[in-house]
This record gives C-alpha cells, sequence and structure tokens, in this order.
C-alpha cells in the first residue's frame, strides 16, 4: 500500500511526429493505495518533467535546485492549486522548427513555414484535415471545462484564433516567454512561464 507504481503509455500512430494532440497525449496511471483510492482520476494536463518533483515530493525530499516540473502529489487535496492546474499551468513543446503551448483548455500552435520539408506538423495536419495555419489557437474543450475527447470532434480541426484573439495573443506571449527563457544565447532563467503564479508558491 506504501509503493508507488506509475505507468505511463506511448502516444498512438496517427499524429505521430507532430505537435497535434495524438502526437502528444499520453496516459498515466499510478497505483498508491495509500493516498490515492483505487479508479480515482485527474483530469488535467500533466507532464513528464512532473514526475521527478512529484517523487521527490513523495519521499520527502527538497531538491537544492529549481526543478522544470511540479508536483501534482497533493493537488487533489487543494482547491486553489487544482484551479491553477486547470486554467493557468501551460505546457510547452517543440519539434524541429514549431512550437506549441497549452494553458488549461486553450492550445496555441505556431508552425515555422507551411512547407512538407520544414514542417512535419504542417505535412501530418494536411493529411488529417487539421488547421495547418502559421499561428493556431484550439479550444480543446469546446467552450466548456472538460476536454474533448470524441474522435469525430477533432478541436484541432479548426483554429479559433480570429474570434478568440485575445486568448492567442495572451497564450503566444506565453510561448514567447518560454522560448526568450530558454534561448541558447540567454543566461539560464528556468522559472517557468504561467498565466499565474503557482498557488503554493504565492506571497
Amino acid at each position: 500500500d506504501n509503493t508507488i507504481f506509475l505507468f505511463q503509455g506511448d502516444h498512438g500512430m496517427e499524429t505521430k511526429s507532430a505537435l497535434y494532440e495524438n502526437g502528444l497525449r499520453i496516459p498515466q496511471f499510478i497505483h498508491y493505495p495509500a493516498k490515492y483510492s483505487s479508479g480515482s482520476t485527474f483530469d488535467k494536463p500533466v507532464s513528464t518533467i512532473d514526475i521527478g518533483a512529484t517523487m521527490l515530493d513523495f519521499a520527502g525530499i527538497t531538491p537544492n535546485y529549481e526543478l522544470d516540473g511540479v508536483s501534482w502529489k497533493d493537488v487533489s487535496d487543494d482547491e486553489d492549486l487544482e484551479t491553477w492546474w486547470e486554467n493557468s499551468r501551460c505546457l510547452f513543446f517543440e519539434l524541429e522548427q514549431d512550437r506549441a503551448v497549452r494553458c488549461g483548455c486553450y492550445k496555441y500552435l505556431s508552425i515555422f513555414e507551411q512547407t512538407d520539408t520544414v514542417s512535419t506538423t504542417y505535412r501530418r495536419g494536411t493529411q488529417k484535415e487539421l488547421s495547418n495555419d502559421l499561428k493556431n489557437l484550439f479550444d480543446l474543450c469546446d467552450g466548456t471545462t472538460d476536454y474533448v475527447t470524441d474522435p469525430t470532434n477533432n478541436k484541432e480541426a479548426q483554429s479559433v484564433l480570429n474570434s478568440d484573439v485575445d486568448k492567442g495573443t495572451e497564450l503566444e506571449a506565453m510561448m514567447e516567454c518560454h522560448d526568450t527563457r530558454t534561448h541558447y544565447s540567454s543566461d539560464p532563467d528556468f522559472s517557468a512561464c504561467n498565466l499565474s503564479s503557482i498557488p503554493s508558491l504565492m506571497p
């Protein structure tokens, strides 16, 4: 009951090597009866970079350096933290020269060049009839608070950038923040770019 098992799957082949959801999203399963009851779920976006932070948190170890990931150990016990994770935590992705960021239900995708030989994401988008403009904004929850999982209603088939310019601008700023802080020519700055500060770190 006090041993943690973490299982993680792989993404499918449909849009492999692309920055669409089928190429990024994978299932993760946790078995730890001492804290989580059977059948409990956490339907918020987490990342593989969170695994290290979470396991150290479970072990009661405080690292002497800042980690890229965030621990989700107690998020289900903290309403403010869960709300932050659902709406303000941002995850960043890159492939070739293309970039994407997801914050809450929204995802911003920037394609460097609309050429098959330059962008695999662009090529996959053309093949699967997904939006592959230079700048794309997707509402993955379709106006609700729940991630759309219906395969017949792919929310990346059409960009909502023209109808939600402010949200597109907001996420583009997050992506530029991340690119600036992680650029090889910049002074090291490993602080995360999020829509708001994580509650546990607020003054």
